[in-house]
């Protein structure tokens, strides 16, 4: 899990400096991405594009509600966006670092 100094280092970088940092870890991430078989590797995207569209829908709800003053439906629970930022300490090591 990142501590809260790092939560608080990223939340003061500029957008910018946010995005060389994705693309940092993304570039360093994507030989592992694209290990395996095709069969593999698509499966991983698909998963990664479902996570992905899954967040999107939640958010594009949440806005929608605050548009229209309503409280925000509640998320099942044990969804992704509750948990702790980070919580794959190899991750987590790698994002200290580069902050």
């Amino acid at each position: 899990m990142l501590s809260r100094e790092t939560l608080e280092r990223y939340r003061r970088m500029t957008p910018g400096e946010r995005l060389a940092l994705t693309l940092k870890l993304s570039e360093e991430k994507l030989p592992s991405l694209l290990k395996g078989t095709p069969e593999q590797i698509d499966r991983r995207f698909e998963l990664l594009r479902r996570d992905k569209d899954e967040r999107n829908r939640l958010i594009l709800e949440g806005l929608g509600c605050a548009m229209r003053g309503e409280k925000r439906p509640d998320r099942p629970s044990g969804h992704a966006i509750d948990a702790d930022p980070a919580k794959d300490p190899v991750l987590a090591k790698e994002i200290e670092e580069w902050l």
